[in-house]
C-alpha cells in the first residue's frame, strides 16, 4: 500500500487523539487556573499550526474559545457556570466517535490494499 494514501488519514486521526488528550488533561485539573490558561495557549498555538486558512474553524478554535473563556472567568475571581461543562463533554464525545470512525477508515484502506 502506498503510504501517501494513509498519511492524511493518520494525520487526521492523530489530531483528533491530540484534542481528546488535551480534554483529558483538563478533566484531571479543571479548576486550576494555570492549567486552564496553559491549555488555552496550547490550543491557540495548535490552531495557528494546523489551520490552512483563517476562514475555516477547527477543533483547536473551539477548544481555545472554551479554555480562554474559562480562564478569564477564573482569573477574574468570578464563578464559572458549570452548565458550560456540557460543551466540553459534548466535544469529547464527538472526538471519541470521530477517532473510531477514522480508525475504521484506516483499517478499511489497509484491508483493501491487501485484498487481491
Amino acid at each position: 500500500m502506498n503510504s501517501d494514501t494513509l498519511t492524511p488519514l493518520f494525520n487526521q486521526r492523530d489530531k483528533l487523539v491530540l484534542a481528546r488528550e488535551i480534554i483529558d488533561l483538563y478533566y484531571d485539573d479543571r479548576s486550576n487556573t494555570q492549567t486552564v490558561e496553559s491549555l488555552s495557549r496550547i490550543c491557540f498555538t495548535l490552531a495557528r499550526l494546523f489551520e490552512t486558512t483563517n476562514d475555516i474553524r477547527t477543533i483547536w478554535d473551539d477548544l481555545f474559545d472554551f479554555f480562554d473563556e474559562k480562564y478569564m472567568v477564573l482569573a477574574s475571581g468570578q464563578q464559572w457556570d458549570e452548565t458550560r461543562e456540557a460543551q466540553i463533554d459534548t466535544l469529547f464525545e464527538r472526538l471519541q466517535r470521530d477517532i473510531s470512525h477514522q480508525q475504521r477508515r484506516i483499517s478499511q484502506c489497509r484491508a483493501n490494499a491487501t485484498t487481491p
